[in-house]
């Protein structure tokens, strides 16, 4: 019974210690690994304080066609549908999850010229979920972000009219190089419902 009641001690000693070795090993790894993520990331993420995002993109659709058939929009008669154009945004980092900027866009079709101006914000979600998560989301090359817009759209031919423009919705970027990637934009963008192209970060 003595012998029994030792090599029952002795048991639970090794899985004590055992379990309490793997707890102290797991431990320092995820804070050596936090910490290889943290040094890896800071300062040169996709979305990190300070950057500063040039952004040009072709517009895909329209959401503010201003031509209707048959109809009268703005003080213009004509046709609606897609409208070709670009947009140029220029965003700075104010925080690693968060930056503010502006944009400029045109587009023309059927002799009718389309122009919108304005100012946006954005929140670099990914990045956050990226920071409280211990997996690595490679948030030095991938940014889902949301982007929301203030501003004014204008028609001009033949005569102006402006009408205010805003909206918000989501936007993938994905760097191939340290400081060259491509972008897609999707929901009520400036001038359209999607938009793609390039970005370059500074």
């Amino acid at each position: 019974m003595k012998n029994q009641m030792k090599l029952l001690m002795l048991a639970f000693a090794i899985v004590a210690f055992t379990f309490s070795a793997n707890a102290e090993l797991g431990l320092k790894y995820s804070a050596l690994a936090k910490e290889k993520k943290t040094a890896s990331t800071s300062g040169s993420g996709a979305a990190a304080k300070g950057n500063f995002i040039i952004q040009a993109d072709f517009n895909l659709g329209s959401t503010h066609p201003g031509l209707r058939t048959g109809g009268y929009w703005g003080g213009y008669y004509g046709y609606g549908g897609f409208v070709p154009g670009f947009t140029l945004n220029l965003d700075y980092n104010v925080h690693d999850y968060a930056s503010v900027g502006g944009y400029i866009g045109y587009g023309a079709r059927h002799g009718l010229h389309h122009l919108a101006v304005g100012a946006r914000g954005t929140f670099h979600w990914w990045q956050l979920l990226d920071d409280k998560v211990s997996a690595d989301l490679k948030s030095d090359k991938i940014d889902f972000y949301m982007p929301v817009h203030l501003g004014v759209y204008m028609y001009m031919g033949g005569g102006t009219t402006a009408r205010f423009n805003g909206g918000a919705g989501l936007g993938f970027r994905y760097y191939f190089v340290d400081n060259i990637g491509v972008n897609m934009e999707w929901g009520r963008q400036e001038m359209s419902w999607a938009k793609i192209g390039v970005q370059f970060k500074l």
